[in-house]
């Protein structure tokens, strides 16, 4: 019996590797020598080690890292992400009325204090920075030791003050000023502050917050909760935004959190705020008075103490917001946490709040573990009704467990995953044992609270600069004011004012997608079998075939397993052909998966490979604006304040001159109203010759270029800005920029350096050029290789009714190419200051690869690909300023005097100023709109606005290699009259005349990393994958294909020509 099944076996396998599609086995089932069937055996199975040594090393890709992250493809606008969250905190904590801080303080060091007062100073130390509990307990038991009338409770309370109920936040409700707010600027729309902040309890006390949702959308509903009595917030609609999906398409542009639809300063979220300088305890704080300022998203708690920028009392702030966000795929979700390393908000549920954060979910942590800790908790967090506050007596206990607590989880970051599990509170008598063990060994028991990021997740980065203001001098003139009267004539009123705004309209996003999928895998799996063995699904479905349903036929039909001839089998052609439609299908979708992929993306953006060097890019153009905008001595707008102040009428000469400076100074509606009687619309060049006339451009001092002095005119230029006339370095001339019918006036933008321009953004500078290019270059970073200017400005020339309070200078950095606008991007540098600024070049590059795409795929601009009317360079901000001409022009009949403008061209005079603003704010809010609801047609549009105004579409994309600076700034007192004093003692009342200021830009490294679009998934990729699940599916390949063809044309003509039938003999 063992031969004939041996034969059996032998004639079945001989059978198998004549039709199995599995390259190489044919050669086994072959009657030929041993010898060649052994090395066909051995090649074989050395194939199979090296295609699974392979296909391993391709499994552990996929298992390792089957995410990445990487940038967006394209930017993000603003108003998809709400405006951040602001949370401000008074440095003075009580109103010195109704709770003084340190003359208890004083009554306590002469041990002069009463119980009430006591209980006071106790409550008001929790949110003081000063810590005196020790001092406050060996006092408790003075004060209680000869007393006989005080009860067992009492004096537990007052000895042994370790937790604290409800009191504390009624007493802060009592004491806490209530004046802080003057006035709040919403995108330029004035309103009650009491409609934009509600009070908040923090780690810093009571503060403030604007645009943070609802106390019971972030909490858990038994999370205790304290209603201050002087809130008027009014109560607001369920939000309809997620971190994970935004705002629904169906929601209006005016919704809840408040989103900022442009970008800019003149788009700003504005803030006075007012401190009484009678209540500035220097006891409570010592060191800090003015406000705390903390950007944060609107489903986060804040912490103002951990993290804050500073508002200084009788200063302005100006606050340039750049967000950070990061995204996830929804196919990143199939993967666990663990893997992804971030959690979606339904992956992790907290204790307290309904909203998973990474910054809640370390608060919880730090609650839970103070509590187990302290058996209590303080008093800013989250917490049940039956969880005790801690007192005073237990602040350092809080302090320890803090440390404790950042100690212990940073160990748990680097052990194996464990979620803490907080033992249940314990009686007090073993708190001081589990206290002590604790301490003797602070690293044992490391936290992980399982804390991951979100996947989905935003943050705020904020630049910037202060300013002092004078905002007394400007009262003392618009004394009018009865709202503010009572503000100046306090003496004792500092006021501060912060400006919020959005630095970009866009920004670029990161992105957590899936790197390597299982259809990736697949495709290279599919590809390493077929290049190896051409092994496919197939390929399997025939051994399964040979094992299964051909031994079942050939028992059936002879007898025997193995069967004896080949045979018509219409039931195995059947199972074939179901097998081969269920293999297509699968491939085929697969095949759709990829194409999807590729088709959806195309291009990536990730740093490149190298870094960059600063002297491969030009040093940024630098454009000076003072706040000055005219020498008193010819215009004097405070003179012509008062005269309208006390109705004095004005001769023609100065309603002229005021009608001119109009569109230069702040100017209300009545008072413009009152000038522009004539109704003088549109104005000629004669305007730009005022300006000219009255600018004062003699305030530049000195100028150094990489520790070089140079004259100032050689390296400034006057430029007509939105702000009036400024002065720019650096910037390229108006010939290179401008086409060369645009109309110019005087010698404004001639840069006196020009010659022939040899740089571009996408190539760069020219390997000929040397270190002296146009337009300029540093050769390396560094304070010593900067540009360093020193302004003049006489104290005879400030007007503090033209602009606001604040004097000094705005300084716009921009690329060479582009015009600038520095009322919208700008920092400030103030009189009698120095400012130094360090710069960090932003650039994105694109491959040529990527230039086979359509614009719109690649969602930007290679500059041939887009013409401008008015430019030779295409930039996304030159095309909106050239869209914003192009409106005002269509909409006003006239355009703003810092538009470029063709011969023809009026320029719009006082009388079309609401015209200008209203059609910057429609052109934006319409375009807006359409991007917001791409579903409504234009005569939808038009009909709900019942107008018959046609908004252009700018198509303003940004441009595929684009360069920006950002800038750090850090200021500081120059105390320049002091050493000048010094050097010419006969000059010395000559001095005082002045204010003098320094600016000094450099780059911060020589080298910066640079951000690359590039092809992510090109047609090679498709390709590859493509036939590497055909190859795995079907085994098909184009020599396949050539086949089919083969056997549809040339087969056919030969069987023809041989044997006059095109099917062939029979064989």
């Amino acid at each position: 019996m063992k031969q004939p099944t041996f034969k059996n076996l032998r004639f079945y396998f001989k059978e198998y590797c004549r039709h199995t599609s599995i390259h190489g086995f044919f050669y086994l089932g072959e009657t030929r020598s041993y010898g060649e069937r052994i090395w066909w055996l051995i090649i074989f199975l050395t194939t199979i080690c090296i295609c699974g040594f392979f296909i391993r090393a391709d499994y552990v890709k996929w298992d390792s890292s089957p995410v990445i992250v990487s940038f967006a493809t394209k930017e993000t606008p603003i108003y998809e992400i709400p405006f951040p969250a602001i949370t401000i905190c008074p440095e003075t904590k009580a109103d010195r009325r109704l709770h003084n801080f340190t003359e208890l303080f004083i009554k306590i060091r002469n041990k002069t204090i009463t119980k009430e007062e006591l209980q006071q100073f106790a409550l008001m130390n929790m949110v003081c920075t000063l810590n005196v509990s020790s001092q406050l307990k060996d006092l408790t038991n003075i004060l209680y030791e000869n007393q006989t009338d005080v009860d067992d409770e009492d004096y537990e309370y007052y000895d042994y003050s370790t937790e604290i109920e409800e009191e504390l936040f009624s007493f802060l409700d009592m004491v806490t000023p209530r004046y802080f707010f003057l006035f709040c600027t919403w995108m330029n729309d004035v309103k009650l502050c009491n409609n934009f902040f509600r009070p908040i309890i923090t780690d810093a006390g009571v503060c403030y917050t604007f645009n943070m949702l609802d106390k019971t959308e972030i909490y858990e509903d038994a999370v205790a909760q304290y209603n201050f009595s002087f809130s008027r917030f009014p109560p607001g609609e369920k939000t309809k935004w997620k971190i994970e999906n935004g705002y629904p398409p169906d929601d209006d542009i005016i919704t809840y959190p408040r989103r900022a639809l442009f970008s800019g300063a003149k788009n700003s979220f504005d803030i006075i705020l007012a401190d009484d300088m009678d209540n500035v305890d220097h006891i409570c704080n010592p060191f800090d008075h003015g406000f705390k300022i903390t950007l944060h998203i609107p489903i986060r708690t804040p912490r103002p103490k951990q993290e804050f920028i500073r508002v200084p009392l009788n200063a302005e702030v100006i606050a340039a917001i750049k967000p950070s966000m990061i995204t996830t795929t929804k196919t990143v979700e199939n993967f666990k946490p663990e893997k992804r390393e971030c959690y979606f908000d339904k992956d992790r549920k907290l204790k307290y709040f309904k909203i998973y954060t990474h910054r809640n979910c370390l608060l919880e942590c730090l609650t839970e573990f103070t509590y187990w800790y302290c058996d209590c908790v303080d008093f800013f967090m989250p917490r049940y009704k039956d969880t005790p506050i801690c007192g005073y007596l237990n602040k350092n206990c809080i302090a320890e467990a803090a440390e404790l607590f950042e100690m212990r989880h940073l160990r748990g970051q680097f052990e194996k995953r464990t979620i803490v599990k907080f033992l249940p509170r314990r009686k007090s008598s073993r708190k001081a044992e589990r206290q002590k063990n604790i301490t003797e060994n602070p690293l044992d028991n490391a936290v992980r609270c399982d804390c991951l990021p979100l996947c989905t997740d935003l943050s705020y980065d904020v630049e910037t600069t202060a300013t002092p203001w004078d905002w007394r001098n400007t009262m003392s003139i618009l004394s009018h004011n009865s709202f503010m009267q009572p503000f100046f004539e306090n003496p004792n009123i500092s006021l501060s004012r912060l400006t919020l705004y959005f630095k970009n309209s866009q920004f670029i996003t990161s992105k957590r997608h899936e790197l390597y999928g299982p259809t990736d895998f697949l495709g290279n799996f599919g590809g390493l079998l077929g290049l190896f063995t051409g092994f496919s699904v197939l390929s399997l479905m025939e051994i399964i075939y040979f094992l299964t349903l051909r031994i079942y036929y050939n028992i059936k039909l002879y007898k025997v397993w193995s069967g004896r001839k080949e045979e018509k089998l219409n039931s195995c052609r059947v199972w074939w052909f179901i097998v081969f439609s269920f293999v297509l299908a699968i491939c085929i979708f697969q095949i759709k998966e990829v194409y999807h992929k590729w088709e959806r993306t195309p291009v990536i953006v990730s740093f490149a490979t190298s870094e960059t060097p600063i002297y491969s890019i030009p040093f940024p153009a630098v454009t000076i604006c003072p706040e000055s905008k005219s020498r008193l001595s010819v215009y004097n707008h405070t003179d012509i304040a008062i005269k309208l102040q006390n109705q004095i009428d004005l001769n023609a000469t100065e309603q002229r001159n005021a009608l001119y400076m109009s569109l230069l100074c702040d100017v209300d509606r009545s008072t413009l109203y009152k000038l522009n009687k004539i109704g003088q619309n549109v104005y000629t060049d004669d305007f730009l010759t005022f300006m000219n006339k009255t600018r004062n451009s003699h305030f530049f001092k000195t100028c150094k270029w990489m520790n070089e002095e140079v004259k100032c005119e050689e390296l400034f230029t006057p430029t007509i800005t939105d702000e009036g006339i400024c002065y720019s370095f650096n910037m390229l001339d108006r010939e290179d920029i401008f086409n060369d019918e645009v109309l110019f006036f005087d010698n404004f933008m001639k840069n006196p350096e020009r010659r022939n321009l040899t740089w571009n953004l996408d190539k760069g500078y020219s390997k000929d050029d040397l270190l002296e290019t146009y337009p300029r270059r540093a050769s390396f970073a560094g304070v010593q290789n900067s540009l360093e200017v020193t302004m003049v400005t006489p104290k005879n020339d400030i007007d503090h009714i033209c602009k606001d309070s604040v004097q000094g200078y705005k300084v716009a950095l921009h690329t060479p190419m582009r015009i600038p606008r520095p009322s919208q991007q700008y920092f400030r540098v103030p009189l009698d200051e120095v400012v130094l600024g360090t710069i960090q070049p932003v650039m994105i590059t694109t491959s040529d690869t990527v230039k086979v795409y359509n614009p719109k795929r690649r969602e930007c601009y290679f500059p041939p690909e887009r013409q401008l009317k008015y430019f030779k360079i295409y930039t996304q901000l030159n095309c909106n300023l050239e869209c914003l001409t192009n409106f005002t022009l269509q909409l006003c009949r006239c355009v703003n005097f810092f538009m470029p403008r063709l011969k023809g061209y009026p320029i719009c005079g006082a009388g079309k100023k609401r015209c200008m603003l209203y059609a910057e704010k429609y052109l934006q809010t319409k375009g807006l709109i359409n991007k917001l609801k791409p579903m409504n047609d234009s005569s939808q549009n038009k009909t709900e606005d019942n107008d018959d105004i046609q908004v252009p579409s700018c198509d303003c994309m940004p441009i595929c290699t684009d360069l920006s600076y950002d800038v750090e700034t850090s200021q500081a007192n120059w105390q320049w009259q002091e050493k000048q004093t010094v050097l010419y003692p006969n000059k010395k009342n000559f001095i005082k005349n002045f204010h003098q200021s320094r600016l000094n830009l450099y780059f911060k490294n020589s080298q910066f990393v640079t951000s690359k679009r590039h092809e992510l998934y090109g047609p090679t990729d498709f390709l590859a994958n493509f036939g590497g699940l055909l190859g795995l599916f079907t085994g098909f390949s184009i020599l396949s294909l050539m086949e089919v063809i083969y056997f549809l044309t040339v087969r056919i003509c030969c069987n023809l020509n041989l044997y006059g039938i095109w099917y062939g003999p029979d064989a």
